[in-house]
This record gives structure tokens, sequence and C-alpha cells, in this order.
């Protein structure tokens, strides 16, 4: 019997598939999703412990495996505040916002990226969004303080401490 040798190819390729798709395979991924849990928790960790540096560096590695992780993309984010660098900030918490938009602290992470770049009017915005999903939000409201303080408006920013220390039940 001959066999042609597109008729090999065919059930060599087949054979490669089924390789591809068996528990090796998913092992492997397994092990892709083990290792970005780990490095989210210790990049998590590093963060709330100011070492933006490994903060990112375990963040990153996390965003890269898993594309649709919202905590790694809001914790890089703040890692890259911390780290000054806010127009990379900016890009992680645009990915954390378009992954879960109600989320309450990326926006103001948002108005707190473009407060220390000095863009007032953004910061401004991103604090009023954060209002506009919930009223009185004492992060959002203290985040307007600083800017009128920023742009010297004393009594607005007077104003605004004040509503955000009354509406902080902690």
């Amino acid at each position: 019997m001959r066999i042609k040798l597109g008729s090999l190819l065919l059930i060599v390729g087949l054979g490669l598939t089924v390789a591809a798709t068996s528990p090796a395979w998913a092992g492997r991924a397994a092990d892709v999703r083990t290792t970005a849990f780990r490095n989210l928790g210790q990049g998590v960790s590093a963060y709330k412990k100011g070492e933006y540096e490994l903060a990112i560096e375990k963040l990153e590695s996390t965003t890269n495996a898993a594309l649709n992780n919202f905590r790694a993309h809001y914790y890089l984010g703040l890692a890259y505040i911390g780290d000054r660098q806010y127009p990379k900030a900016l890009d992680a918490l645009e990915i954390a916002i378009d992954l879960d938009p109600r989320h309450l602290m990326s926006h103001v992470a948002t108005g707190d990226a473009f407060l220390k770049m000095g863009d007032l009017e953004e910061a401004l915005a991103g604090y009023f969004r954060t209002l506009k999903l919930r009223p009185a939000y004492p992060p959002a409201l203290d985040g307007l303080a600083r800017v009128y303080e920023a742009q010297s408006k004393y009594d607005k920013a007077i104003a605004h401490y004040r509503q955000a220390i009354a509406s902080d039940r902690g």
C-alpha cells in the first residue's frame, strides 16, 4: 500500500494536534495560571510595602500572562504612580477601568495620576466620574479638594475637605 506525501502530512498533522491538546499541554497552561496568580500576590504585597519596582516587575508579568485580570492592571497602575511613572499608570488604569467601569478607586487613582502630572482639568474629570458613580465618595471629594487647593481656590478646597470628612463613615 502506497501512502501519498500529502496524506502522510495530514496524518502527522493530526497527530500533532492531538498531542497539543493532551493533558501535558493543559498542565503547562495551569502552570502559567499558577505563576500569574503567584506574581499577582507578590506584586500586590510589594506595592503595599512601597517596593514599587518589584511590584511593577511582578504585576507586569501577571498582566502579560492574564490580559483580562482587573486586579493586576489596577495595582500595576498604583505601583506606577508610586514609582512616579504617571503615563504608564494611566495606561494600566485605563485597562482596569475598561475591565470594571464601576470600580471607584480606579477612577480616583486616574484623577490622582493626572493631579501629580499637573493636569488639573483631567484630574477634576477623574474625580467627577467617580462622584457620578457614587455621590459624596470621600476619596473623590478629597481629590477635588486637592485640585482646588492647587488652583488656589481655597474656599472650595476647604468646603470639599469638610464634605469628605463628613461623608467618611470609617
